[in-house]
């Protein structure tokens, strides 16, 4: 394990200003990938956007084949390309020729589409994203390695279809899943043995999620866990009182914190419960000093505290600001 380098990468989703001119905030995302090839980076993540307007790039495969003629090392991935906005074959063709065109620096990385807005103008419901997510890996990937494949779902169908280049990439292009909250992605990476990018740290719902996304891909691989029977029992509506941190589900084996978070995002998942047994408790919150009597914050009363003046005075009696201040 220590002979192993340590990698550096970025993931580029990009965010630009709306007021921004596109054309030179491309050319600036250009830029910092060659950049960053000059530093010795391994690998950069290219995002897919359609409706926000900061995040201008519709097609990170388009933008990758511009970049790859830019860079001469660094490794350049779809981060991600949203699985249910294409159709699986007509993909995996262009991944294909990507991995050629850059000679093996291609990194495939896949998701079900993180913004709303592009799935309601497409007409896709954002319920079922995850479950066509699963769906057209378990065709992306055969393909890929040169397989014929034969499926037919509710939005696309593929007959004994074959890619017409095998893969340059042995047996196939790298491939990753993304995860945030949900844990369709880190089942996903455990059932097919690809990697993960983990990207639900940057909020406080993923950063909660994430001893419970990472029990799931051991769980599921074929290469970890022995897979076990999971609890189906119903869960009680999210309005119920039972599944409240201070109470939690007696017939519910999970920690009380992961049983509330799974209520909460009960429409996200829709999937069966998942081991939580590598859950530990979060640190407990700092809280401020209360205040001195002689303190000049407290001088004016409780009703006062949150005035300019009382804000000062705590501040420069504590050195911070007060909470709801």
């Amino acid at each position: 394990m220590l002979d192993a380098p340590l990698r550096f990468g970025i993931f580029l989703a990009p965010f630009h200003p709306i007021d921004e001119n596109p054309a030179l905030a491309l050319e600036r995302d250009f830029q910092l990938v060659e950049h960053l090839d000059r530093l010795g980076y391994d690998e950069a993540w290219i995002g897919e956007h359609h409706s926000a307007g900061y995040e201008t790039i519709a097609s990170p495969e388009v933008f990758i084949a511009a970049a790859g003629e830019r860079t001469r090392r660094i490794r350049l991935g779809t981060g991600v390309s949203s699985l249910p906005y294409h159709h699986p074959f007509i993909l995996a063709d262009r991944v294909q020729q990507l991995d050629y065109q850059l000679k093996g620096r291609f990194m495939f990385g896949v998701g079900p589409g993180s913004l709303p807005s592009d799935a309601f103008m497409m007409g896709i419901d954002p319920l079922r994203q995850r479950d066509m997510m699963e769906e057209a890996l378990d065709v992306l990937i055969p393909l890929l390695r040169g397989e014929a494949v034969t499926k037919i779902t509710d939005w696309f169908s593929v007959k004994e279809a074959r890619l017409q280049l095998m893969p340059y990439t042995r047996p196939h292009v790298e491939m990753a899943v993304a995860a945030q909250i949900s844990p369709a992605g880190p089942r996903a990476a455990g059932k097919h043995g690809i990697g993960m990018l983990s990207i639900g740290s940057t909020t406080s719902q993923g950063y909660m999620a994430l001893s419970a996304a990472w029990g799931c891909s051991p769980t599921r691989s074929r290469r970890g866990l022995k897979r076990r029977r999971l609890p189906t029992s119903p869960i009680p509506p999210r309005t119920s009182s039972a599944l409240s941190p201070s109470r939690p589900n007696p017939t519910c084996a999970r920690s009380p914190p992961a049983c509330a978070a799974r209520a909460s995002r009960l429409s996200v998942m829709r999937s069966p419960a998942w081991p939580c047994q590598f859950w530990s408790p979060p640190a407990p919150r700092t809280r401020l000093p209360a205040p001195r009597k002689n303190s000049l914050a407290s001088s004016p009363g409780r009703r006062c505290l949150r005035s300019p003046t009382a804000i000062t005075c705590w501040r420069s009696a504590t050195g911070r600001l007060r909470p709801g201040s």
